[in-house]
């Protein structure tokens, strides 16, 4: 698997982990009397994960935007928002 592939898969995953992670039987962990510099620790561990999950985000579409879609076994590319090019075909699909 290619590193372009690997960050797509991530990008993918991503929405997934973030919502198992606010599911109550997780959060229910963090859940209790403690406290984290004042602030209960499931207000802690909510913020926290979402920060977590947008700084991932964004350090993944820097990834992607950055790189020039790979061509597949049939020559067609792929960009980073999933449209197909074939090589010499324009945005007008004139040559």
């Amino acid at each position: 698997m290619t590193g372009q592939k690997k960050t797509v898969l991530l990008a993918r995953i991503l929405p997934l982990t973030g919502f198992l992670l606010f599911m109550p039987p997780l959060v229910s962990i963090a859940n209790t009397d403690a406290r984290l510099l004042g602030i209960p620790s499931i207000v802690a561990y909510l913020f926290t994960v979402w920060l977590l999950l947008i700084s991932a985000a964004y350090l993944l579409q820097r990834k992607l935007a950055s790189r020039p879609p790979e061509p597949d076994e049939r020559g067609s590319m792929q960009d980073h928002a999933g449209n197909w090019k074939k090589p010499g075909i324009s945005e007008t699909g004139h040559d």
